[in-house]
């Protein structure tokens, strides 16, 4: 695992003044009763913040991909191409190098949209701002996270190795013009299920009669069974540079949502 989560880990304990719960403990077995975001957001609550920031990173790689996955038909038609085994490293689709031009450049539209630049936000809040339960460390004026669009890059691309999967396999029928699509991000657990959003290209009507492009839901094989596109954000593990010791307890991050 990075160097960066293991000192978070550590750090936490040393201030809390000991590390009260057994993260092996509370993320080797599944939690039949966990049913709604606050059951897993209480269970996240209990793990090391290291843990927590990276899942909510891991969410917000997950979000923007989806963003532009359903919005760009080009940016779709590359993420078809240059994906395989229904997965494809976040890399091949941002670095500067990438192929994917059309993502490349709608991702850092979007990366920019919603991080700051250069200590200040380059955009206001509009309909397009995420629930802010993703914000990925802190969360500054207008509920952007504080986190600038280059360290956020160096957490995709230097710090971590991280790809999307889609668990509903990617084909020319369902990317030829969707309505909506889906986004999580791994649990860092061996849950097979997590909280993500639905993001609609029409706004629909919230609970409180609101117009929204989001939804809050829970992302789980029964959720799958929709068929609607699903993008997950989630760690890969590579000899030397991304072992991910600190998470021995999953023994593979390709079994969450995964039913082959």
């Amino acid at each position: 695992m990075k160097i960066s989560i293991k000192l978070s880990i550590v750090l936490s304990c040393l201030f809390i003044g000991s590390c009260q719960t057994d993260i092996n403990e509370l993320n080797q077995k599944p939690d039949s009763n966990i049913t709604s975001q606050s059951d897993i957001e209480r269970r996240q609550e209990s793990v090391p913040y290291g843990t927590q920031f990276f899942e909510r990173r891991l969410q917000w790689v997950a979000y923007l991909s989806a963003k532009v996955i359903l919005h760009n038909k080009n940016a779709r038609a590359e993420v078809l191409s240059l994906s395989s085994d229904n997965k494809i490293d976040i890399n091949a689709l941002i670095l500067p190098e990438s192929q994917a031009v059309h993502f490349k450049s709608a991702f850092m539209e979007e990366l920019n949209h919603y991080f700051w630049s250069n200590g200040e936000v380059s955009r206001g809040p509009d309909e397009d701002t995420p629930p802010s339960g993703i914000s990925p460390c802190c969360v500054g004026p207008n509920g952007y996270p504080t986190l600038s669009a280059a360290q956020f890059m160096d957490f995709m691309t230097i710090d971590n190795c991280i790809e999307l999967y889609f668990p509903i396999p990617l084909t020319e029928e369902n990317t030829s013009d969707p309505e909506l699509i889906a986004s999580t991000g791994h649990p860092l657990s061996v849950l097979n299920k997590n909280y993500g959003y639905i993001r609609y290209i029409e706004p629909i009507l919230n609970e409180e009669d609101v117009l929204t492009y989001t939804q809050l839901k829970i992302i789980d094989s029964n959720f799958l069974e929709s068929k609607i596109i699903t993008v997950v954000a989630r760690p890969f593990r590579k000899s030397k540079s991304c072992l991910y010791e600190d998470y021995n307890y999953i023994s593979s991050f390709e079994t969450f949502l995964n039913n082959n």
